[in-house]
């Protein structure tokens, strides 16, 4: 086969698609083009569709993204001396920032 036999069956395949266009010999056809980007996004939507169903139902039966439940539950046990005194300790800071904010600070008198 030579060159001009490939072009030929390139030609008889294609239909609307020429083998002059790809080499830049052609005529620019825009509906072509147009036709051609639509079909090829339709193509790859649909094959992006067909994953994510595909992927929604293989998670919905557990067979991907398995999670193995925890069998064991921790207690915590909450240490009431350590709370107790954590919250005086805020209690007091809270205090002290009250103080900060409502007396007066005292400045020296700079003409002295």
């Amino acid at each position: 086969m030579n060159f001009k036999n490939i072009q030929q069956y390139i030609q008889n395949i294609g239909g609307s698609l020429h083998f002059e266009s790809f080499t830049g010999r052609g005529v620019i056809n825009p509906n072509r083009d147009w036709k051609l980007l639509l079909l090829f996004f339709a193509i790859l939507n649909g094959i992006v569709v067909l994953l994510s169903v595909y992927l929604f139902f293989q998670i919905n039966k557990g067979e991907i993204f398995l999670v193995e439940s925890q069998s064991s539950a921790s207690v915590n046990i909450i240490n009431e001396t350590l709370l107790n005194e954590t919250l005086l300790m805020f209690n007091e800071k809270a205090g002290a920032f009250e103080d900060v904010q409502t007396m007066k600070p005292t400045l020296p008198d700079p003409s002295r």
